[in-house]
């Protein structure tokens, strides 16, 4: 069975590369640094999916159906309780709340 950390791994070792062949300096220059920031991405992925699996915790990641944002929690492995919401719960109502406000000052102006 694998974990969401695991596929989250996954998914960022299958960041491409740029294969563009360079032009000019300032092009090949950009393209190196573009690897290099994909190899240390990769190389933070690996390293958080290490510490979470030694704190014993997973990371869930969900998409609000009304704001249509994504959530990250961290999540304690052995009771299934959110340690962490980002964007906190509080942020995800206020963030609604205004939304529906704007909706009805839209509405209405119409």
């Amino acid at each position: 069975m694998t974990t969401k950390i695991e596929h989250i791994d996954t998914a960022v070792q299958a960041v491409p590369f740029i294969q563009e062949p360079a032009q000019d300096q300032e092009r090949s220059a950009a393209l190196k640094r573009q690897r290099e920031e994909n190899r240390k991405l990769r190389d933070a992925a690996s390293e958080l999916n290490k510490k979470m699996a030694e704190a014993h915790t997973k990371l869930t990641f969900v998409v609000d159906e009304e704001s249509n944002k994504a959530i990250v929690k961290v999540v304690d492995a052995e009771t299934n309780k959110v340690i962490r919401q980002i964007p906190s719960e509080d942020s995800v109502r206020v963030a609604k709340n205004i939304s529906r406000m704007m909706g009805i000052l839209y509405d209405e102006s119409v």
